[in-house]
């Protein structure tokens, strides 16, 4: 049999197995870790980026809704409308809220039963343990049967 041009390996070339050739020589993309090591990368985003980090792709909008995750949000509920937000999946965690200042209190709140409503949320949620701007609002006539 002749030599072919092909068969010629210049010195110094390392000679592996083709299966060898074929595999990866690069660190996995971050898609390819284990789904426990992305959560703790996630943990250490700053708020931006963790915001960001949910449009990258389904799989990481679903890791990035871990309440876990949002601890630090503080919700602004400037109407009973704005309760809503506080049912959204990833906020079940918070550990506080805002309310409107009182300069604008009688223009969005329907005194007492608002004051119920948000009461009522905050019992479901129990890591919620701060309500900023709470001390604007006149407690008194909130039923106590909360």
């Amino acid at each position: 049999s002749s030599l072919q041009m092909e068969d010629l390996i210049p010195i110094g070339t390392d000679v592996q197995p083709k299966s060898v050739q074929n595999s990866r020589m690069y660190p996995p993309s971050l898609s390819e870790l284990p789904e426990e090591m992305l959560r703790r990368i996630l943990r250490l985003l700053p708020p931006n980026d963790l915001k960001t980090a949910m449009l990258v792709s389904k799989m990481w909008k679903s890791m990035v809704e871990d309440p876990k995750l949002w601890t630090w949000v503080v919700v602004s509920v400037n109407a009973s409308q704005d309760l809503h937000k506080l049912k959204i999946h990833r906020l079940q965690l918070i550990q506080s809220i805002r309310l409107l200042s009182s300069v604008h209190i009688n223009s969005f709140w329907n005194m007492p039963e608002d004051l119920t409503k948000i009461f009522q949320v905050v019992l479901d949620i129990s890591s919620i343990t701060l309500i900023h701007g709470i001390e604007n609002y006149d407690l008194g006539s909130v039923e106590p049967c909360l």
